[in-house]
């Protein structure tokens, strides 16, 4: 049996989170958490995928630090197959679970990226192009598109996600103060030539399957 894991989300000072996430590339801060099963692997390295994730009053933030020598971000609208491209991924459900369903946020390396709400993988509402300009994402790798080049060895996204944004979308209050606990799961595409499909908490599927909300691990608020 599979220990369920834990993620810490430390709460972060309103002014500060986002900037320091950015210009903070360390990966071995504290509270910070590896991408490392790689359930369904076939063949190619396994590239380390480092995550830290903080919490502000009014965003959830997310940094993701990820080694690559197969970057590919093809996609380039919003709420697009970004699954497709070299991509993380965080999906979570807040306590209590809004209308029984949860959160998937998909970034690729471009910073293109989509945002859903549902219960189940094929009854999803995805956020609108208003809503979305509320939502910052930095990425280290120029858009609006990149291939593979023989020069690939890393990229790096930081998103911050408007707790406000995510209720609309959910339709209900999103609960987020200290001691509050989700869960959660966290993943890494990793495009083309090496399709990585890692996961932070382990999924016992036998083909690769994101939506997996029995497998989340725990998340909670400091």
């Amino acid at each position: 049996m599979t220990t369920r894991p834990t993620l810490l989300i430390p709460r972060a000072e309103d002014a500060l989170p986002f900037d320091a996430l950015v210009r903070d590339t360390s990966t071995a801060a504290p509270a910070s958490a590896d991408i490392a099963h790689f359930p369904w692997h076939v063949h190619g390295a396994r590239h380390r995928t480092t995550v830290r994730l903080r919490s502000s009053a009014t965003h959830l933030l997310a940094a993701f630090d990820c080694e690559d020598r197969h970057i590919s971000s093809r996609v380039r609208d919003l709420n697009g197959p970004v699954w497709t491209d070299s991509c993380v991924e965080l999906f979570f459900c807040p306590h209590p679970p809004p209308s029984g369903g949860y959160f998937n946020v998909e970034i690729n390396a471009c910073g293109v990226f989509l945002l859903g709400f549902g219960a189940g993988r094929l009854d999803r509402s995805h956020i609108d192009a208003a809503g979305a300009k509320d939502i910052a994402v930095w990425h280290s790798v120029p858009g609006p598109a990149k291939e593979e080049s023989a020069d690939d060895r890393s990229w790096r996204i930081v998103a911050a996600l408007p707790y406000q944004r995510l209720a609309e979308l959910a339709g209900c209050p999103v609960r987020h103060e200290p001691g509050t606990r989700w869960t959660g799961n966290l993943y890494r595409c990793g495009g083309r030539t090496n399709p990585q499909h890692a996961c932070w908490a382990h999924i016992p599927t036998a083909v690769p399957d994101f939506h997996q909300p029995a497998s989340f691990g725990d998340w909670l608020f400091t």
